[in-house]
């Protein structure tokens, strides 16, 4: 399984980095249901999709200038991994999703690359544990069954950030049957890193934790997206989130006859990653649990990248 990540985050990395350490959470997979707990080390996402919706109108910037835009992620498990770095599977009939959403500033390079900051504005990172039912060409089935991690983004590190290698990298889909006929895409590189706050969790999927101070981080550690999409689906409909409603609604791509050119939007292929980091807070008031997401965007060939520890 290559690894990615995908978009953003965290001025405060260094920080969480320091005072963290590699650790695993006792996980229930199905919560009440029948599967066994075990120590959770990572979670390894299948291939996915992104949708920086309006990014396309940060081609026409020059050096210095800036342009905002959302983010949006989606990806159903491909395993889980044990603290022996076994693969668990999900129970028959299940999946775990994660859906992510946030806002970022991109700054044109005198490169031509764009770099990414965090930008105000609503935000989340979600995990769902539902039937098996998520299609990355639909769309659908990302954010159904039980809500088991909410969490909100709270920085993009230096150093993410996104480049277009080549204007023609054909066509936009050539995972097996092209349901894109007649759009092409752009090829490109670049990285992301995230961090959110966890808002909350539900504590049948992940059991209570023995030290209060203790709180957990994912690092979604990487290996790169791709343009064009070679190894899953590009997605019709992505799913947003409203924090202040608690409300979702579908977010439709409009990327054009060349994603990445034409837009608005641009779409982007994902394999992505999450490694359990645990640091302990000095103050239950400051034990803000917190996401790592961090990635790369790949044209042509996609790299491994151990997880973080």
């Amino acid at each position: 399984m290559k690894r990615l990540i995908l978009a953003a985050a965290a001025l405060a990395v260094p920080l969480f980095v320091s005072a963290s350490k590699a650790d695993t959470v006792m996980f229930d997979p199905d919560g009440a249901g029948g599967a066994a707990a075990f120590n959770l080390a990572s979670i390894d996402l299948d291939v996915g999709n992104a949708l920086g919706v309006n990014a396309t109108s940060g081609n026409a910037l020059l050096p210095g200038q800036s342009v905002q835009f959302q983010q949006l992620f989606q990806a159903k498990l491909a395993h889980y991994k044990n603290d022996l770095n076994q693969n668990i599977n999900a129970p028959a009939g299940a999946e775990l999703t994660a859906i992510a959403g946030f806002n970022v500033v991109a700054t044109k390079q005198t490169d031509g690359a764009l770099a990414f900051s965090l930008a105000s504005g609503p935000s989340f990172l979600q995990f769902f544990v539902g039937g098996a039912d998520a299609s990355d060409l639909g769309g659908t089935g990302f954010a159904d069954g039980t809500r088991i991690l909410d969490a909100t983004v709270i920085a993009v590190a230096p150093g993410s950030r996104f480049t277009v290698n080549t204007v023609d990298a054909g066509a936009f889909d050539q995972f097996g049957t092209n349901n894109y006929s007649g759009i092409s895409s752009v090829g490109g590189t670049g990285s992301f890193t995230l961090v959110a706050s966890v808002n909350s969790v539900n504590t049948a999927f992940f059991l209570p934790f023995a030290n209060p101070l203790t709180t957990i981080s994912l690092v979604f550690a990487p290996s790169n997206t791709a343009l064009p999409f070679v190894e899953t689906d590009p997605s019709h409909l992505f799913t947003n989130y409203n924090p202040g409603t608690n409300t979702y609604n579908t977010v439709t791509p409009t990327i054009g006859s060349i994603n990445g050119i034409t837009g608005p939007d641009i779409q982007l292929q994902t394999d992505a990653s999450a490694a359990l980091i645990t640091f302990t807070a000095p103050t239950p008031a400051s034990a803000a649990a917190g996401f790592l997401l961090t990635g790369i965007f790949g044209a042509t060939r996609l790299l491994r990248r151990r997880t973080i520890v």
